[in-house]
């Protein structure tokens, strides 16, 4: 099926143009209706937290739970770990980057996670750094600090465990 211009407009090319600008005109309010509309979603700050918005109980709170998150990354990759190599646990899947650990053949290349010593690290420095700001801004309850003591010392121990001899 073809489509032809009707016999009415046949020889006067002003109605096709007239549609072409009308269509044209529509396109560019419709564009700018929507580039006006997404100002709120580009005008967006990119630091989320700065500095100074942590020097307060609410922030001496976020910190806290910034350090049980990254314990429990650790405790994972712990637990992950160890389980491959004492074989309490089985790679069920054959294209796993762990999959040489679980044979016991690591190479340089792949040692095993890349981030099995930085992420016990990082959970330590981050439960060093809520027990000061909760001490500083937020001590009652104390129970809370404890419990950064406790996460702070069972990385201290996963760390002698899989990383010192003897």
């Amino acid at each position: 099926m073809t489509m032809r211009p009707s016999p009415a407009y046949e020889g006067s090319r002003a109605p096709r143009r007239s549609r072409g600008r009308a269509a044209r005109a529509w396109l560019c309010t419709a564009a700018l209706a929507l580039t006006a509309g997404c100002s709120a979603l580009t005008d967006v700050e990119t630091d989320l937290v700065e500095g100074g918005d942590l020097d307060n109980a609410d922030g001496a709170l976020a910190v806290r739970a910034g350090a049980i998150g990254a314990f429990a990354t650790a405790f994972r990759i712990s637990v992950t770990e160890s389980g491959q190599l004492a074989d309490e646990l089985t790679i069920t899947d054959p294209a796993s980057r762990t999959d040489e650990l679980d044979t016991r053949t690591p190479t340089e290349s792949n040692p095993g996670s890349p981030n099995a010593f930085t992420s016990r690290m990082d959970a330590l420095q981050f439960a060093a750094d809520a027990i000061a700001a909760m001490r500083r801004h937020a001590p009652e309850p104390g129970s809370r600090i404890g419990d950064l003591f406790a996460l702070r010392g069972y990385t201290l121990l996963l760390l002698a465990e899989h990383f010192c001899s003897g």
